[in-house]
């Protein structure tokens, strides 16, 4: 198991963080090549241009091992009521073929449920499947999240 996680604000980053102290497991953090503005104004403008013109931003080369055992946690933040482009992006340039994916949200507006249908879609494009999510915005739900990524670990 490993988690990869996008993180703006550095909220998914903490909660990608806290989810690796409970699981014990490698984590990788995917990054654009062209840093998104850190203005909220401008960010919206860009992320509706991506979401508009269905533009992926290329991504960082990460060493990534993808896990044995078949999953990933995958952390983002939501964005015009979906995971950000750059997501859709990294199910497209990686050989994600057979893996079992976990997503969680850190949104207060949006829970997991509203980036679902992307997520399927882009993991059907992937051969890979979307297991339980979450949208984790306290320790409560990231303690809860981590208990049920290890119970279907144990599976």
């Amino acid at each position: 198991m490993i988690i990869i996680y996008f993180s703006q604000s550095g909220t998914t980053k903490a909660a990608a963080e806290q989810l690796h102290s409970v699981l014990n497991v490698p984590i990788y953090q995917i990054e654009p090549v062209k840093a998104y503005p850190a203005d909220f104004s401008e960010l919206a403008e860009v992320t509706k241009l991506e979401v508009a013109k269905q533009v992926q931003p290329d991504l960082k080369r990460m060493a990534i091992d993808l896990p044995e055992d078949h999953k990933i946690i995958l952390g983002f933040p939501t964005w015009r009521h979906q995971p950000p482009m750059l997501i859709e992006r990294f199910f497209a340039v990686n050989d994600l073929k057979g893996q079992q994916i976990f997503p969680f949200t850190t949104s207060s507006d949006d829970l997991i449920g509203k980036s679902l249908p992307f997520l399927n879609d882009w993991a059907g494009q992937a051969q890979a499947t979307i297991g339980n999510g979450g949208t984790l915005n306290s320790q409560t739900e990231i303690e809860r999240f981590a208990k049920e990524v290890i119970s279907v670990d144990q599976d």
